[in-house]
Parts: C-alpha cells; sequence; structure tokens
C-alpha cells in the first residue's frame, strides 16, 4: 500500500509501487488523483474527508473580518511606528466596515459552507445566499437562500466565501463579468482552491478599488508576482486553512483508519472510480 500527502496520484508516481493495491491519502481533495488510471491498476483510493472542517471555516470567517477592519495596514501602521495619525496619509486611518449584519455569499455548501455560514449567521447575524451544485436542505435551516444563477449571489452579497470544488463548471468562476457585479464594499474570500478566481481580473478589481477587498488562502507560490504582494487591500495565506492542530491529529488517524478500512474491505472514505478522465 501507498500512502501518500500533497502529491500527484498517477501512472508517473505509482508506477514504482507495481506490488500496491491501495492508497491512503492524507488529504480530502482528489482533483491529483488519476482514477482511470487507479481503476486500470485496481488499486483502491481512500481519502480522508471532513478532517478540517472547522479550521478552514473559522479562516474563512477570520479572513473577512481581517479584511473588513483593515487589519494587516493597521499592523503595518504600528510596525512603521504611527498610531492612528492623519498626518502619515495612509489608508490605517480609514474606517473600517463592520461585519455584523452584512449579507455573505456562500458558494457550495459542503460541510466546510455549512460551517462557515453557521458562523457568520449565529456568530454575526449575517444573511446568507448562496449557490451550490449540490442543494442541502441545512442551508436553508439556517436562513440561507439559495440563488438560481451564481451570478446573483455576486451581485448581492457584501461577503463573498467560495466552498466549492475546483472542476470544470466552477473553475475560474469569479472571471472579470461575475466580479464586476460586485459592488465597491464587497469583499471575496476563497479558502477552497486557486483556480475558482480568475487572479488577473482579481488583481485589476482590487488595483481600480472596485471592490473593497479580497483574501486568498490558496493561492500559488508562482503568482507572488510583486504587484500581488504590493496590494493593501489584498491578505495572503501559504495555504493554512487545514494547519491547525487538532486537523492534523484528525488527518493522521484518519489516514491510518483507512488502512485498517481497505484491509477490512470496508467500503467508507473509498474514492468511487471513475473512468471519465476529464473528472481527474
Amino acid at each position: 500500500m501507498v500512502v501518500t500527502s500533497k502529491h500527484k496520484v498517477g501512472e508517473a508516481e505509482l508506477s514504482e509501487f507495481p506490488a500496491a493495491k491501495m492508497v491512503s491519502l492524507a488529504f480530502t481533495g482528489y482533483n491529483d488523483v488519476n482514477q482511470a488510471y487507479c481503476v486500470d491498476r485496481q488499486l483502491n483510493v481512500y481519502f480522508v474527508p471532513d478532517y478540517s472542517t472547522d479550521s478552514v471555516a473559522e479562516l474563512a470567517t477570520f479572513m473577512a473580518g481581517a479584511l473588513l477592519r483593515r487589519f494587516s495596514i493597521a499592523h503595518e501602521q504600528i510596525k512603521l511606528g504611527q498610531w492612528d495619525d492623519p498626518k502619515a496619509n495612509n489608508l490605517a486611518v480609514v474606517p473600517g466596515l463592520q461585519l455584523r449584519g452584512r449579507t455573505v455569499g456562500i458558494i457550495g455548501t459542503g460541510t466546510i459552507g455549512l460551517r462557515a455560514a453557521e458562523i457568520f449567521h449565529y456568530g454575526y447575524h449575517c444573511p446568507l445566499i448562496g449557490w451550490s451544485r449540490n442543494r442541502k436542505e441545512e442551508f436553508g435551516t439556517i436562513g440561507g437562500i439559495y440563488c438560481d444563477d451564481v451570478d446573483e449571489v455576486f451581485r448581492q452579497a457584501d461577503i463573498l466565501s467560495l466552498h466549492v470544488q475546483l472542476v470544470a463548471e466552477t473553475a475560474n468562476m469569479a472571471n472579470a463579468d461575475r466580479i464586476a457585479l460586485m459592488r465597491p464594499d464587497s469583499i471575496i474570500v476563497n479558502c477552497a482552491r486557486t483556480g475558482l478566481i480568475d487572479l488577473d481580473a482579481l488583481v485589476a478589481a482590487l488595483k481600480g478599488r472596485r471592490i473593497f477587498g479580497a483574501a486568498l488562502d490558496v493561492t500559488e507560490e508562482e503568482h507572488l508576482r510583486e504587484e500581488l504582494v504590493g496590494l493593501d487591500n489584498l491578505i495572503l495565506t501559504p495555504h493554512i486553512g487545514y494547519r491547525t492542530d487538532r486537523a492534523l491529529a484528525t488527518l493522521a488517524w484518519k489516514t491510518i483508519e483507512n488502512v485498517g478500512r481497505f484491509m477490512r474491505q470496508d467500503p467508507t472514505n473509498r474514492l468511487l472510480p471513475k473512468k471519465n478522465t476529464s473528472d481527474n
């Protein structure tokens, strides 16, 4: 068997293990798994769902608050020895925006999207709207209202929080046209997948102050060009959404537990085989 974390799982990687019958993924997403190859090899692939639900949802809500209150700018102001000085001529003296009561648009109402929605709604009394490829009754239970058109979520939301998988339908879903629908005081938070946002369109909108700000936890290293890092209305973190003590401990024991499931022929957490390589 093969246990792997943060690596592609395909022919090039697995050909080194010709006797392997099982792959235990120490992560949730499986975009980098060549499922067709695994089917041909009769490899059982197990993954770990839902180990970091609270951690990622907490980061998304925290990043929204940090954007609205201009935390990163205020932090830099203190480091420069300034103290709310109007003569300093910087954005830190501009009032932030209150989070309570702002309309939150949840794109993707899986376990993480639902948990983020709960925090926004019960913690900050935010009205909820959303869009998802698979609608959940729980979203309505906490007061969420689904929109038939994803454009409507971009148009109405004060806070847009992305929680969908990266598939053909969702790739670059936050494109120039949809970002143009957002209001000047709105923000976008992405703790899901890098490819959900057209980065050039986002940078243009942030530079032009056409939206209030953005927070990205999933930007690839090669995207960290000077114009991106230099934006004062953008918060960047290096994919830390899942990286808490509890989440990592849960990931470790669930990964090991999946090995036991395979040996017992328990299909729980087994990735269902797909022959369609376009979905890999």
